[in-house]
């Protein structure tokens, strides 16, 4: 990335940004995925005037998640996108009232990443996003579904026997 797209990734703390302008901070975002966060995306959407659209903001957020979780050939690097989605998932979760809409959408986004993807990465999926998504009642009980689930039977398993140690010491229990 070169000092220009670090420039631009960085919001003026003096005036607001306008809609245009966020939409403009987000495409060095997508062209180097390391630096696409949620908390600079949501930063952004709330300096934006006019404000930025929720719609725009779920769509980005998950055809992000969606681009990175496809991107499974360095382990290493799928470990830290799964992180990131826990953090995103928990900071959304946490939100009054909680953007449903968008908590689904993150949940099918790892749904369909956890179907397609070989044994290996299965695990780094459950290891390092679904088990510590599970840490909390409140949010296992938000992927109930997946008990039925031929597919993700198995995951939904593994990480709610992880998630149950944790229960109700745990962020919110």
């Amino acid at each position: 990335m070169n000092r220009r797209d670090d420039v631009r990734l960085q919001p003026s703390a003096q005036e607001p940004d306008t809609a245009e302008q966020v939409r403009e901070r987000m495409q060095p975002a997508e062209t180097h995925p390391q630096q696409a966060a949620l908390s600079t995306l949501l930063e952004f959407a709330g300096r934006a005037h006019p404000p930025f659209s929720l719609e725009e903001l779920h769509a980005s957020v998950l055809n992000d998640f969606a681009r990175q979780l496809s991107e499974h050939d360095d382990p290493g690097r799928l470990q830290a996108v799964a992180q990131k989605l826990v953090r995103a998932f928990w900071a959304l979760a946490d939100l009054d009232p909680a953007p449903t809409e968008t908590l689904t959408g993150l949940k099918q986004v790892l749904g369909a990443a956890l179907r397609s993807v070989d044994e290996n990465t299965r695990d780094i999926l459950v290891t390092h996003c679904l088990e510590p998504l599970f840490e909390s009642r409140r949010i296992a009980a938000m992927f109930a579904d997946w008990e039925d689930d031929a597919q993700l039977h198995e995951v939904y398993q593994r990480a709610l026997a992880w998630g149950e140690g944790f229960w109700p010491h745990t962020r919110g229990g």
